[in-house]
């Protein structure tokens, strides 16, 4: 489902190339229901982060501890949302602690490529993918809107 109004704002990490068909978008809504813009952003990216978030967890807490962001968990699980969900701003909070606290190490575990050069390239990809998410979910959370997640 696309709210009106809500192109995305910044297209580098959006899908839309052959078989990448999928990800996530982030809306921003104020309080008087308005939608303000979007972030798309394709699996190939959202899905290699969210499993280094998860197995980062996984490894340091030993599957105990306060469980990783729905967020998080709903990308890692292949979780389709049927709907979207308006995100609370501690679930936001929480995904972009889990975001700030990944290490090159746990992205390269998950970057695609058959050498060293290739698989770096691509946590180089993830890095600026993850810049790009935290600033956008900041910047919207410092202005006090409403973060909506749609699975695409």
């Amino acid at each position: 489902m696309r709210f009106p109004g809500t192109e995305s704002i910044d297209k580098q990490f959006a899908h839309g190339d052959y078989a990448d068909y999928w990800g996530m978008i982030f809306h921003a809504r104020s309080a008087d229901g308005k939608w303000i813009d979007a972030l798309h952003i394709s699996d190939i990216y959202i899905d290699p982060i969210c499993c280094g978030i998860m197995k980062r967890y996984l490894r340091e807490n030993d599957g105990t501890g306060e469980m990783a962001s729905t967020l998080t968990i709903n990308s890692y699980c292949g979780i389709d949302l049927d709907e979207n969900i308006p995100s609370t701003t501690e679930n936001i909070k929480l995904f972009l602690e889990e975001l700030s606290l990944l290490t090159i190490t746990d992205l390269y575990l998950e970057a695609y490529g058959d050498t060293d050069e290739q698989k770096l390239s691509c946590v180089e990809d993830f890095k600026r993918c993850i810049n790009v998410i935290t600033e956008y979910l900041n910047n919207r959370l410092t202005r006090g809107l409403q973060i909506w997640v749609e699975d695409d």
